[in-house]
């Protein structure tokens, strides 16, 4: 998995960096400060490894806070905080509650296309943190772990004036959990988010 990450990542940003060269800097974004807050929607990729029960509910509502700096008219870094949600299993005996956050730091190329519109790529690294607690028939169970996997996304963002935009993303983080202890499941993640610009 860790290969293909790699492969991905070397042809979206060498896509992104030898297009967006040619750009015009007309249409370039303003280099500075940024935030953001986002919403969406979290699905559990792997909820039959990572779920105790026969009933799975693998979606839940998800949101982030967001802030970066673009140093270059196509290139930023950005630190994000996530709340996946929480997802459950019940049936069998088993009754169980997954939760996940995390701390994001991730690379961004930008893709300008239009005067107040641009196309994103992004990879970089998220520092999770798992809760699971769960029950076998009656006996309560809890554990907790906490790890840094790799995670990727893909966005469009349109800018309404200079200072306030609105940013459509999927983001992908990879083997969140332990498999030993509270299972482990990639997440997927859409969201729309209010982008604000310092600048």
């Amino acid at each position: 998995m860790l290969t293909e990450y790699i492969k991905l990542s070397r042809v979206l940003l060498v896509g992104i960096f030898f297009t967006t060269s040619i750009a015009m800097s007309s249409i370039a974004q303003a280099e500075g400060w940024y935030g953001g807050v986002g919403f969406g929607n979290t699905k559990m990729k792997d909820a039959g490894t990572a779920l105790l029960g026969t009933s799975l509910d693998d979606k839940d509502s998800g949101w982030k806070l967001m802030a970066g700096y673009q140093f270059h008219p196509n290139a930023a870094i950005e630190l994000g905080y996530i709340d996946f949600g929480t997802f459950t299993g019940s049936g069998g005996g088993f009754s169980d509650q997954w939760e996940a956050t995390g701390f994001s730091l991730s690379m961004v190329g930008l893709l300008p296309v239009a005067q107040q519109f641009f196309l994103l790529g992004k990879i970089g690294f998220t520092r999770w943190d798992v809760d699971d607690d769960f029950s076998v028939f009656g006996f309560p169970v809890s554990a907790n772990e906490t790890g840094t996997d790799m995670n990727l996304g893909v966005g469009a963002q349109f800018n309404f004036t200079k200072q306030v935009g609105a940013r459509l993303e999927w983001e992908k983080f990879s083997d969140v959990g332990d498999d030993a202890t509270t299972g482990q499941s990639d997440l997927e993640l859409i969201s729309i988010s209010v982008i604000f610009s310092f600048n």
